[in-house]
């Protein structure tokens, strides 16, 4: 079980873009930190008191705003 993922666009400035939008949406709510020097978002995805519809949420939210930065394609419908 992963509880803190990190996410990467090819570049520093669409990571920090998504983070931005992660905060603005506020299902997850991501932090800027560094991992072997590449500029990350990092984010919890569960807990003990996560259910696994709130897991779905999470990534559901992730892949959408990495679309909507320009990392990524959109999630299916």
């Amino acid at each position: 079980v992963f509880t803190q993922v990190c996410v990467a666009g090819p570049d520093a400035e669409r990571t920090a873009a998504l983070t931005a939008w992660l905060m603005q949406d506020g299902t997850a709510w991501p932090s800027h930190s560094t991992w072997r020097g590449r500029v990350v978002s990092r984010f919890s995805v569960s807990n003990w008191a996560t259910d696994s519809e709130q897991v779905r949420r999470t990534v559901d939210i992730v892949a959408r705003g990495a679309a909507e930065v320009g990392i990524g394609r959109p999630p299916a419908a």
